[in-house]
């Protein structure tokens, strides 16, 4: 996804979701991007409350929304049909039961829970999983006890790919609304809050660096679901050669942070 698809209501929750870890945000030069994001995100959020949803945008909304349940509802039943196999008294079912929910599953089911560009972008990487030659060699061993999971597994990619297209057809009607000579300080306010967060997301990189745990954990926890979006679109992150975004939000990173919303 480029970045004028970017959706201003994608905006908002990614800085919202951002803003609830206060714990990683505890450095001086995270801390002063607090007020800035807040500020960013009250501004789409006023913009977005004062404006109509049409048809089209409302049609496409509610198709994401209905081809996401089927998604989630088609995830869940296979974990749960692979869950019920991996204590099949059968050892070899069992063993591959339990390599496909330890591989193809790795994360559990938490991202059915997540942004719906996220659920997409995690099934290339389900997809991927389901390659794995040990994997393909565990569903093999699961098609005579589970005949069914071949078509689930199919049932899952279709949903997947109506979910991507139906998010498209959101973003085309959101770019279409945001086009709209009416909507000038909507645009205007995604186009700020959309540079505020992808700076602060670089500033993220640089505090929270490296590869001990609570780094990792603290770059997933504020940045995680942008970097996947990213990932999925085949979108690079701003560019390196930026100037250096590590002091702070427009304030002196060394001063006073200013307090969490």
């Amino acid at each position: 996804m480029a970045f004028e698809l970017v959706t201003a209501e994608m905006l908002a929750s990614l800085i919202d979701n951002a803003l609830r870890f206060t714990d990683h945000l505890k450095d001086p030069r995270l801390a002063s991007w607090v007020s800035e994001l807040v500020d960013a995100r009250n501004r789409i959020l006023t913009k977005l409350g004062g404006g109509t949803v049409d048809a089209t945008l409302a049609a496409a909304q509610k198709e994401a929304n209905d081809n996401d349940k089927l998604h989630d509802r088609r995830h869940r039943k296979t974990h749960r049909l692979l869950t019920a196999l991996a204590d099949d008294e059968r050892p070899e079912v069992a063993a591959a039961a339990t390599l496909v929910l330890r591989l193809a599953y790795a994360d559990g089911l938490a991202f059915i829970n997540r942004p719906f560009e996220v659920e997409v972008a995690y099934h290339a990487k389900f997809e991927e999983r389901l390659r794995r030659p040990d994997v393909e060699a565990a569903l093999r061993t699961l098609a005579g006890p589970l005949p069914e999971l071949a078509s689930d597994l199919a049932a899952i990619t279709a949903a997947a790919t109506a979910l991507r297209a139906s998010l498209q057809k959101v973003r085309q009607a959101r770019l279409d609304k945001l086009g709209n000579p009416s909507s000038p300080e909507l645009f205007a306010a995604r186009r700020d809050a959309l540079e505020t967060w992808a700076t602060f997301a670089r500033v993220v990189d640089k505090v929270h660096k490296g590869d001990a745990p609570a780094t990792r954990q603290a770059r997933e926890s504020l940045v995680g679901d942008w970097r996947r979006l990213l990932a999925a679109a085949g979108t690079a992150t701003p560019a390196e050669d930026a100037e250096d975004p590590s002091a702070g939000g427009g304030g002196d990173a060394g001063g006073d942070a200013p307090a969490a919303p």
